[in-house]
C-alpha cells in the first residue's frame, strides 16, 4: 500500500461549469463515491501532500492542532 502512495499522482486537467453550488456538492459526493477505496485514500494523501509539503514520515509528525488567526 504504501508503494501505491509513493507514486506521482497524475493531474488531470478538467474544467466543469455547474449551475449552482448545489449542483457542483452533487456531481463531487457522486465522483467521490464512484471511486474505490484504494482511489479514495491516495486522493487523500495527494491532497495532504500538497498541503504539508515539507512531511518527512521518517522524522515528522502532523500538528495536532491548528490556529486560527
Amino acid at each position: 500500500m504504501l508503494t501505491i502512495m509513493q507514486q506521482q499522482p497524475r493531474l488531470q486537467k478538467v474544467m466543469t461549469t455547474f449551475a449552482s453550488h448545489q449542483e457542483r456538492e452533487k456531481a463531487e459526493r457522486a465522483e467521490w463515491r464512484a471511486m474505490t477505496p484504494v482511489q479514495r485514500l491516495q486522493a487523500v494523501e495527494t491532497m495532504r501532500q500538497f498541503n504539508h509539503p515539507a512531511y518527512d514520515p521518517a522524522t515528522s509528525r502532523l500538528q495536532r492542532f491548528y490556529t486560527v488567526a
